[in-house]
């Protein structure tokens, strides 16, 4: 367990955040499919730089996943840090 086991589960829950799952059994499959990497059809589509990132915070391999300062830094989240200050 670490840092990057962190940030694995939180693009999940960032992933769960732009999906509407209307059984248990399809937000099984969805999240089967996205550890795999997979999302569902159109929501790259949909969401383009929120599916980039859920993308890198899912990869299999911990070390490929970006860390929570590159998170941070990312022009994405960029946008909403001036909130915090």
């Amino acid at each position: 367990y670490s840092a990057k086991s962190d940030i694995f589960s939180l693009g999940i829950i960032f992933f769960e955040l732009f999906t509407i799952f209307h059984t248990n059994m399809e937000r099984s499959v969805c999240l089967t499919n996205l550890r795999k990497g997979r999302l569902p059809d159109g929501f790259e589509e949909a969401y383009a730089e929120e599916a980039r990132l859920i993308l890198s915070m899912t990869l299999p391999n911990p070390e490929h996943r970006p860390t929570a300062a590159q998170l941070l830094a990312d022009p994405y989240f960029l946008r909403y840090t001036h909130m915090l200050h």
